[in-house]
This record gives structure tokens, sequence and C-alpha cells, in this order.
């Protein structure tokens, strides 16, 4: 039963300065990227089980002689850390912290208690400790714990509210988004609200979550709701103002001047994949040169292979060549440090097109590749359909070049008909 502090928001004063290998960030955005990138989660998440208190069995029984007077039967919680039971006890013993954890239990405080006579402790194990409940019930003790707050923690980054929760799935989920939903909410006033959401009984709880002053408007929409559900991760839901949706399409003139750079830019920001400066990348599929600008920037030196031209300032960037011809052409005598591709492919005829420059990979080398799909949507039977066909493409790339890792994913900057391959050669 995972019992913990309440839901706090956390600003942009509080972005990382550094990665989990210690590299420091550029910029507050590459900061607020990672922030919210999978590795930053687990990141999280071990903190907040260092940070929460575990209560791991309620029981009954009558309490013990040498701490109490009375014969009335207490509750006894069990918590496996000696020192969250004394913050357990304290926090239980405050009124207002206790109806806040605790609504529909009648505050009576806590006092602190010996271990069981019968139990026993393996050698190398944490000591247990118990806190005991003055005149609770149990049916109501457990009721509480039930309907006690989800362990929800909510972060404000770039004037986008993101809200994540750590819940079993199931039943148990609809209250935990729908707890999630009304606190990322309530900051705002009536609202008109577009969601998007994988996989799609998450819209369904989302939707059906929504508070009173929130209208569900799919196109004229102040507030677009992204979330997605991992079944490591657990739930991750963003409310994010229409103005400032992520990765959008921004001034030319600024140097990103498309969408599909997002793409590419989201991957590099949360560290999926790394290209170090200095490295050969080949982008495939290059012009009118989104990715390509995106790599030179970071001092990444890039072979763009396309038959179209790229824009002006991405084809005299002193990090870019540009092979004006078919990657079917293309041959270069070095090895790479990595593969990126953007095109327009099906996924069935993908590797077909990508397999002489996978075999120029050097070991180590990462590769970017974006899945494009037929079809609208994204219900159940259109999921499955893209990751049979990402495992079908991962089976072909296996029999070119042994695998160390790979990543199927559904970026942000992502449509509905597509899905990004990220992998790591041997």
């Amino acid at each position: 039963m995972p019992w913990r502090r309440p839901p706090r928001v956390e600003d942009d004063a509080a972005l990382p300065k550094t990665d989990a290998a210690g590299r420091p960030f550029a910029d507050d955005h590459q900061a607020a990227r990672y922030a919210l990138s999978r590795d930053a989660l687990r990141a999280r998440e071990a903190r907040r089980a260092s940070e929460s208190i575990e209560v791991d069995a309620v029981q009954e029984r009558a309490p013990d002689g040498a701490y109490v007077n009375d014969e009335t039967p207490r509750i006894y919680l069990m918590v496996d850390d000696r020192g969250k039971a004394a913050k357990l006890l304290a926090l239980l013993n405050d009124e207002q912290t206790c109806k806040a954890y605790f609504p529909s239990l009648t505050h009576a405080g806590a006092v602190c208690a010996p271990r069981a006579p019968s139990e026993k402790r393996a050698k190398g194990c944490r000591r247990t400790a118990w806190v005991a409940l003055r005149n609770a019930a149990l049916g109501a003790v457990r009721g509480a714990i039930d309907q006690s707050p989800a362990p929800i923690e909510t972060h404000l980054v770039q004037r986008a509210l993101y809200g994540d929760v750590d819940v079993s799935k199931g039943a148990a989920e609809d209250g935990a988004v729908a707890a999630v939903v009304v606190e990322l909410c309530r900051h705002g006033g009536p609202l008109k609200v577009a969601v998007r959401a994988q996989p799609r009984a998450l819209e369904k709880r989302i939707i059906r979550a929504l508070p009173a002053w929130c209208a569900l408007e799919p196109q004229s929409y102040d507030l677009a709701v992204h979330a997605f559900s991992d079944d490591q991760l657990g739930t991750r839901i963003a409310l994010v103002p229409k103005r400032d949706e992520w990765l959008a399409t921004k001034d030319a003139d600024k140097g990103e001047f498309t969408r599909a750079a997002g793409k590419l830019r989201e991957i590099l920001d949360c560290r999926m994949v790394d290209f170090p400066p200095g490295s050969h990348v080949v982008d495939v599929g290059a012009a009118p040169g989104g990715w390509t600008f995106e790599l030179a920037q970071r001092g990444i030196r890039v072979a763009a292979v396309d038959p179209a031209e790229l824009r002006d300032d991405v084809a005299k960037h002193p990090l870019v060549t540009h092979f004006r011809q078919k990657v079917e052409d293309f041959s270069c005598s070095h090895e790479l440090g990595g593969l990126v591709c953007d095109i327009n492919s099906a996924p069935s005829t993908l590797l077909e097109i990508l397999e002489p420059l996978v075999r120029k990979l050097a070991k180590g080398s990462s590769i970017v590749l974006t899945l494009k799909f037929g079809g609208r949507g994204h219900d159940g039977e259109s999921d499955r359909r893209k990751r049979v066909a990402a495992a079908e493409v991962l089976r072909d790339l296996e029999e070119i070049a042994p695998l160390a890792s790979s990543r199927f994913c559904w970026l942000v900057a992502n449509t509905d008909r597509e899905r990004t391959l990220v992998c790591r050669l041997k």
C-alpha cells in the first residue's frame, strides 16, 4: 500500500544541471527536455521511493501492556524503516496532515508500538517498525489508505504542466488519472481541452476525469492533454497550452524551420542516443535539412544524402557535406558513426534502402529511424500493427548487424501515424 507525500509543483529553477552521467547541459531548454526523459523519470522514481512511506501491513491486535494501560484493540501499521515510521508517527499526530492524507479517517492520533513478538527479521534485512492508531477500526484504516491521494508529482517546465502517476494497471489507475487531471486543471479557469493519449483506454479515462469546467474541444482548444502509459514507468500526463505545444514549428530565421527537426531534437536532448562532437553521421533523405542542421549545431559532421536542395544556411554549414544523389548511389570509404533517416518510406522497404549504409557503421554506432504507417488514429488494432511492423524491422536489422539495444517509442513530435526506432549496434 504506497502512502506518499502530497503532490508538489517544481518550477524551472529546479531543472537539473547535469544528466545521469554528469555531463552539463548547454542551456535550460536541453535541461527541460532531459527532465522529461525516461532516464529522468527513473531517477525521480528512485527519489520518490526513498521519500515514500510504504505501509506494508495493517493489523488489529490488543496493545502491548508495557506501552499502554487499556485493553482496547488497536490498528497497527508496519513500516519497513524505523526512520520512516518516526515520520509517519509525526504526520499522523498532526490533525491537518492526517486529514490531507486520509480524508475519510477521523483523526485520533498515533503512538509508537513495539515489534510483534512473532515477527522475525532475516539477517541483513532492515528492521521494521510499527505505528499504532488510537480508536480506529480496521476497515476504516484500510479504506482510508486505499482512498488516499495517488502518488502524483507535478512539474512546471517551459509553461507546460506535467504530472507523473505511479500506480498499478487496472481500476486503481482511474482514481490516479482523475487526481492528476484535476491537479493540473485546477491551475486554470474554464478551459477547452483536446486529449491525445496512448493507449486509447487511457484517453477514455482522462475524458471521464475532466472537471466540470473543462469542455472537450478537439479542434478549437486552449489546452492539449498529452498522455502515455508505460508498463514500467506508470502514466505521464502533460497539460500544454496551445501556443506552447511541444516542438511546434518556429520562426525560420531562428534556424528551427521544420517540425520534423523536433523529432531528432527530442531524441538528442533526452540523451536517447549519443553522437559525440566530431563524429561522422549520415542523414538519409536530408532535404530541406532539419535533421542535418540539428546535428551540425551540436558539432557533428553530417553527410546529407538527398537529390533535393538543402536550405542555404544548412548547405553552407562547415560541418555539412551535401551529396545530391539517391541513397542507392551514395558510397563512402570510411566507417560511419551513426545513421539517421526520416524518409517517407514504408517500414517493410526501409531496410532495403538502408542496408549498404548499415553495413558501413562502426561498432557501437547509433541508428535513428522514423517509421511511417498508413491508416488513421491510434486504436488498439493499429497500435498492434505498428508494433508488429517495428518488430519486423528490428528482425531484419539484426540480420544485417547485431544490436546492443533498441527502443520503439512514440515521441511527442511524432504524429499519430509515426513511431521512432532508436538502436545501438554492438
